[in-house]
């Protein structure tokens, strides 16, 4: 189930990334019964979040 759920949304899927499809797939998952209130989260979050380089992401990788 996890499997085809991350291939479905994710065209190449390699160990570097893996941590953040998890992490989005069980957000998914624990959040599927309430659509509504899960766009308005993410919403938030996108607006709160600062602006985030590649190169950050890959150095939070490392340490996470």
């Amino acid at each position: 189930n996890v499997k085809n759920s991350l291939r479905g949304s994710c065209h190449k899927l390699g160990a570097k990334h893996l941590p953040r499809h998890l992490a989005e797939y069980c957000f998914r998952f624990n959040h599927r019964f309430d659509l509504k209130s899960m766009l308005v989260e993410l919403g938030h979050a996108v607006m709160a979040s600062p602006p985030m380089p590649y190169r950050l992401l890959k150095l939070a990788e490392g340490h996470g």
